[in-house]
């Protein structure tokens, strides 16, 4: 079976300063594993190609220059399966409709 992988964008208020803040949020088969502030970086993350985000998940510490975050870690692991897994499922709806075909 494979695990489903999702991405959801919501509103954080920030309890100190009272401010509205978007947060990205991952979730392994319908369970919350990472939750992580600016939402758009989701677009971004998603607009690369597997190798580019696998090699930021690889390099991460050397990028950025400190340790990844647990969250972070998890948010580039979810990005990478998430590939493999729309990668291999546009490889089998091919076969299938040259199957059809």
């Amino acid at each position: 079976m494979v695990e489903m992988i999702e991405f959801r964008k919501r509103a954080r208020i920030d309890l100190a300063t009272n401010a509205r803040e978007n947060e990205v949020v991952v979730l392994r088969d319908g369970c919350e594993v990472a939750a992580l502030p600016e939402a758009d970086r989701l677009d971004r993350a998603l607009a690369l190609s597997f190798e580019e985000a696998k090699w930021i998940q690889m390099h991460f510490e050397e990028i950025m220059r400190r340790k990844p975050t647990d969250d972070e870690l998890e948010f580039w692991r979810a990005i990478t399966d998430y590939r493999v897994q729309t990668k291999g499922l546009l490889l089998e709806s091919v076969s299938l409709e040259e199957m059809l075909g």
